[in-house]
């Protein structure tokens, strides 16, 4: 994706890696193209792991209202959003919260799965994935799900919606794109719940 979207091999000096996990992708993707990776994560657990791991890691959800990430870290070269955005009650908030860690001419790598439709835990309950995606009606304004009748069968324009409708919002320009499969842990029905992904790099286009 970055090469195609004309990066060369040079690495990134920094990046942030918003909802980390388990440090999966800041382990195996952005270790690769940066030379130091920063993490936030809500989980506990997880934040844990990161730390231990040798990642610095900010336990809090971008989310709430007049957070402020450490100064000390300063901006990024590179924010990643892997698969949050549908895993958060309000991801217009966390995008935008993301994008000022941004640098002026920094880069945002974002993969989600499409069509979108988010759905997020409250403590330990799952909100129900409904037609509004379990959103509220402030955070579907901005960010708005996948419009009815843009299903998992019209991927493609599910994508070009997303791309090129929702991220303008935000003043984000799409550069280079791709599909990629996504499997992750299923439920009690099955093991596995397959979805297909779009990754796309974007910059903050100036002339917006």
């Amino acid at each position: 994706i970055l090469k195609t979207a004309g990066y060369s091999d040079t690495k990134f000096d920094n990046a942030l890696d918003v909802g980390a996990g388990e440090g999966r992708i800041s382990e195996t993707v952005l270790a690769h193209i940066s030379n130091v990776t920063y993490a936030t994560e809500t989980s506990s657990k997880y934040a844990d792991i990161l730390r231990r791991k040798g990642i610095p890691c900010l336990e809090r959800d971008l989310c709430e209202k007049n957070l402020e990430l450490d100064e000390e870290w300063g901006n990024f070269d590179l924010v990643a959003l892997f698969n949050v955005l549908d895993r958060t009650s309000d991801p217009g908030v966390l995008l935008e919260k993301s994008l000022e860690k941004l640098k002026p001419d920094g880069t945002v790598l974002i993969s989600t799965p499409l069509p979108f439709r988010p759905v997020y835990y409250e403590g330990v309950g799952l909100i129900p994935k409904d037609s509004n995606g379990g959103l509220a009606e402030e955070a579907r304004k901005k960010f708005p799900t996948t419009p009815t009748g843009l299903d998992s069968e019209l991927w493609e324009e599910s994508a070009r919606w997303f791309m090129f409708e929702v991220m303008p919002r935000f003043g984000l320009e799409v550069q280079a794109f791709s599909k990629i499969p996504y499997i992750v842990s299923g439920d009690l029905t099955k093991e596995f719940t397959f979805h297909e992904n779009l990754i796309f790099a974007s910059k903050i286009n100036v002339n917006a």
